[in-house]
């Protein structure tokens, strides 16, 4: 599959899941794919991730495996987390590393703009939720940049919060599901 043309569009910073849907309402293909502007692809992710959807057509999305490195000036805190697991190939449930069928983000929804951290994991458990078929690849096919300025670093103790909120939203839903399912049952009786 060959790409046919790229649109490069341009808005003032309104934060990563805005600027992502509005690339997918501007978008014309069958399968959608994020890039940071701070990442870097594999050259070959795209052409590994489009051959898992033609040998399994029932396939919703894939995500491959990432790795963080760290620029030359954070070259002591590189040092201080050689051994963390930050420092190794990790399942890259991020837009990084996704690529979609475009069909799935009209029954998934967009990315929630009023998430800015946890934006990407509602949009996957959202996903998962709605029994998106998923794979993930073995392959280190993103490499995340790490710099004094990552919104994970800048906004790191609000985003804890941002989490254990979209928690809760995840398990009340799950809780409220469950007891639609119980309450159908005692009525089937």
């Amino acid at each position: 599959m060959a790409i046919r043309y790229v649109r490069y569009v341009r808005q003032s910073n309104s934060g990563a899941p805005t600027a992502r849907n509005l690339g997918l309402s501007l978008g014309i293909g069958e399968f959608v794919a994020f890039l940071d502007a701070d990442d870097l692809w594999h050259p070959e992710k795209l052409a590994r991730q489009i051959a898992r959807f033609q040998a399994q057509p029932q396939l919703d999305l894939c995500v491959t495996h990432v790795q963080n490195f760290w620029i030359p000036e954070l070259k002591e805190e590189a040092e201080r987390f050689r051994d963390h697991r930050m420092s190794r190939p990790l399942p890259g449930f991020v837009p990084q590393t996704l690529m979609a069928r475009r069909s799935l983000f009209d029954t998934v929804g967009c990315f929630n703009e009023a998430l800015r951290h946890a934006d990407s994991t509602d949009w996957f458990l959202r996903a998962a939720e709605h029994g998106a078929i998923s794979e993930l690849l073995p392959d280190v096919l993103v490499y995340r940049r790490i710099h004094q300025s990552n919104l994970s670093r800048r906004m790191a103790s609000s985003s804890q919060d941002e989490y254990l909120n979209l928690l809760k939203q995840v398990v009340d839903r799950r809780r409220q599901k469950t007891t639609s399912i119980k309450t159908l049952s005692a009525k089937d009786r």
